[in-house]
């Protein structure tokens, strides 16, 4: 899935929204998980510091 709007997110908050996502995963009901969170540079570098 494309997302049609995709949404910025400080590095901050982009490390909250991927351990949300990480616990959906993790969920043995659903089969899929998506967002629309812009993936820029900076939050993936600021997620990489996390790691």
């Amino acid at each position: 899935m494309i997302p049609t709007t995709p949404t910025e997110v400080d590095p901050k908050d982009a490390a909250k929204v991927m351990r949300l996502v990480d616990k959906l995963e993790e969920l043995e009901d659903l089969q899929n998980v998506y967002h629309s969170m812009d993936m820029t540079d900076e939050v993936i570098a600021a997620l990489e510091q996390e790691d």
